[in-house]
């Protein structure tokens, strides 16, 4: 059964270059992109997903606010947040939802593919 990998990225361009980056991955991996908070947790209530790689700055609902919204919704879901800030209360507000990492922008592909084979790898079977 394929990994769905929801990634919500709400620059449109960055969107598409990391989606196709996560094609990468194989034919295990289902690559899904959104470009708000909304449109992901309106996704999220008809199918289920392994992980969901936010944003942080984003319109509307910010990365923190989507993730702690899936970790309520749906707690089995692996969370991976990206950032252009260090800053340690985001840091510590991501500790507290279990994000499984926060990569800092700007960053390689190859650094978002490992996260994302080690942040699904070891997720117990859902």
């Amino acid at each position: 059964m394929p990994k769905r990998i929801l990634l919500v990225e709400d620059e449109e361009g960055l969107a598409l270059l990391m989606g196709d980056s996560l094609t990468e991955l194989g034919p295990d991996y289902t690559i899904e992109v959104c470009r708000s908070g909304a449109e992901a947790l309106a996704r999220m209530a008809s199918r289920k997903f392994n992980l969901v790689i936010s944003d942080l700055r984003m319109p509307g609902i910010d990365g923190l606010a989507l993730l702690s919204e899936v970790r309520r919704l749906y707690p089995d879901t692996r969370l991976i947040l990206m950032t252009a800030s260090s800053d340690r209360q985001v840091r510590a507000m991501a500790r507290q939802l279990q994000v499984h990492q926060c990569i800092i922008k700007p960053f390689r592909v190859e650094e978002l593919l490992a996260a994302v084979r080690k942040a699904i790898g070891d997720e117990a079977s859902l």
